[in-house]
């Protein structure tokens, strides 16, 4: 079952989110905005493998049974995704956290540049 759940799940980091594609009779995809994490936990499980929990922000739940095996651990009520037994974990850990501050950098600069556009506009 694990080597079902392991060779069937793709996460993809793109310059605005983290893609999930999870389920190996029923897929589903997640797509997780990078202005919706709140942060992102690292543990480090020994021998080359750890984990990443993604705890979200706002509003919006998803449901464990949804993300099952790839939710932290012990963590019903709201339970996070998490990126599971990947290989170099820092460096996975260190790619996302460059992703979500050049997304946040880009959004900030995209905003200023709306506001000053605008008050260039008005007469």
């Amino acid at each position: 079952m694990a080597y079902v759940a392991a060779t069937a799940t793709v996460c993809t980091t793109a310059n605005r989110r983290v893609a999930m594609r999870i389920g190996h009779a029923l897929t589903v995809a997640l797509n997780l905005p990078f202005s919706r994490i709140g942060s992102a936990d690292l543990k480090d499980i020994g021998n080359g493998t750890g984990n990443i929990a993604l705890s979200l922000i706002g509003e919006d739940r998803l449901a464990y049974v949804l993300l099952r095996p790839h939710a932290r651990p012990f963590k019903m009520s709201r339970p996070d995704p998490a990126l599971r037994f990947i290989e170099d974990p820092e460096g996975v850990a260190a790619l996302l956290a460059n992703a979500i501050a050049n997304a946040a950098e880009t959004r900030a600069r995209g905003n200023r540049g709306a506001a000053l556009k605008f008050a260039a506009e008005r007469p």
